[in-house]
């Protein structure tokens, strides 16, 4: 019973962080690199709920690694 409280309290701790604008692409953009150079990102929509991925170069702090994540 003890694990489950300390857990449910760490995601509770955790939730807030994850549903921030990170998961979103930034107002201005990422940098897309259609040449396969640069990594692929994953970012939630925000009009709706799904996600795209595209590669870049930039958006350091944006984004997931894997559409799991988003």
């Amino acid at each position: 019973l003890v694990v489950t409280i300390v857990v449910l309290l760490a995601m509770d701790v955790m939730l807030p962080a994850l549903a921030t604008n990170d998961c979103y692409e930034p107002a201005n953009g990422c940098p897309r690199n259609s040449k396969g150079n640069g990594r692929k990102i994953w970012l939630r929509s925000r009009n709706e709920a799904s996600c795209y991925s595209i590669t870049t170069t930039g958006c350091d702090g944006h984004g997931f690694p894997r559409l799991g994540d988003c």
